[in-house]
C-alpha cells in the first residue's frame, strides 16, 4: 500500500470542495515533494487546474509554520482573501459539541477588495457559519434511504481519477489533460 500524502488522503476533500465550486478543468499539472527529513510520503504540493484562460492554483506544505490565506480569488473586479481554517475541528478538539449556539462561527472575516472609481476599497465580512452536523445527517440520510448522498459516487469517481491524473502529472513532468479520465456511467 502506497504511504498517503499532501496529494491523496490530506487533498481529497480540499480537492473535492475546488471541483464543486468551479467544475472539472481542462487540464491539470501537479508538482510533489518530500521536504521532510525521512518523509514516506509527498508533504509538498503545487496543482495547477487550467479553465481556459483562468487558473486555480492549490498549494499546501506540512512544514509550513505560520499559515497563509485559506482562499485567494483574484478578478478583474477586485480579490477576496480568507486567512484561517474553518473553526469547527478546533471546537471539536476544544470539546465543544454542535448544537452550542457559536457552532461554526468564524471570528476572522474574509477580505475583500474592489476597484471603485480608481481606487481600491478594502472591507471585511463574516462568512456563513460552518456545519458539519448537516453534511454527516445529509450522509445518515442518504444510508437510510431517506435522502440524497451529499456526494455522489460519480462526483467521488471524477475527484480521484483527477487526483490520478494529477499523480501521472507529477510523476512524468507535464500538464495532463482531463479529458484523459474515462469514466464508466
Amino acid at each position: 500500500m502506497r504511504a498517503a500524502g499532501c496529494g491523496t488522503t490530506l487533498g481529497r476533500i480540499y480537492w473535492i470542495r475546488r471541483c464543486s465550486y468551479s467544475g472539472f478543468p481542462e487540464s491539470i499539472a501537479l508538482d510533489l515533494a518530500q521536504q521532510r527529513d525521512g518523509a514516506k510520503a509527498a508533504d509538498w504540493f503545487h496543482a495547477v487546474l487550467r479553465y481556459g484562460q483562468s487558473r486555480i492554483i492549490l498549494h499546501g506544505s506540512a512544514l509550513v509554520p505560520t499559515p497563509g490565506p485559506r482562499f485567494t480569488v483574484h478578478g478583474s473586479l477586485g480579490s477576496f482573501i480568507k486567512m484561517g481554517l474553518d473553526p469547527q475541528e478546533d471546537a471539536l478538539k476544544a470539546g465543544k459539541r454542535p448544537p452550542a449556539l457559536d457552532w461554526g462561527v468564524d471570528h476572522s472575516p474574509a477580505a475583500v477588495s474592489v476597484w471603485l472609481n480608481g481606487s481600491c476599497v478594502r472591507r471585511e465580512i463574516n462568512c456563513v457559519a460552518g456545519d458539519y452536523p448537516a453534511y454527516y445527517s445529509a450522509i445518515r440520510d442518504a444510508i437510510h434511504g431517506t435522502g440524497a448522498n451529499p456526494v455522489t459516487a460519480i462526483e467521488a469517481m471524477r475527484v480521484i481519477g483527477l487526483i490520478e491524473l494529477g499523480l501521472q502529472s507529477a510523476r512524468e513532468g507535464c500538464v495532463m489533460p482531463v479529458s484523459a479520465i474515462e469514466f464508466a456511467a
